[in-house]
């Protein structure tokens, strides 16, 4: 880079420009990457929850061959104390990249 501003060539602050976008891209992807591999080695480490038949019945209501069949659809409400797994065992049902997970915390 240094050497593009001693050139003094037409356009070298905007190749700067594009050096450092493009950096700065390259560490945004690389730290995506690697929260991804974190999260698929985490997740990959939890011990499995016990199965219940409500959770159950549930996911039975999205399954491939439901679907077009039911105009409504059920809720399910996970409740519980803090810290007792609630939002792992919401992350666990279609996996945390194909979850939005809100925190409701403070709200009123």
């Amino acid at each position: 880079m240094l050497q593009l501003l001693r050139s003094r060539a037409k356009g070298s602050l905007q190749a700067i420009e594009t050096i450092r976008n493009t950096s700065r891209l390259e560490r945004l992807q690389w730290q995506a990457d690697e929260i991804q591999s974190v999260q698929v080695a985490l997740f990959s480490r939890l011990n499995l929850f016990r199965p219940d038949p409500r959770v159950d019945m549930f996911m039975e209501q999205f399954k491939p061959e439901t679907y077009g069949k039911q105009l409504r659809f059920r809720c399910l409400g996970l409740f519980g104390s803090s810290q007792s797994g609630k939002s792992c065992k919401a992350l666990s049902l279609y996996g945390p990249e194909a979850t939005l997970k809100v925190s409701c915390q403070g709200l009123p």
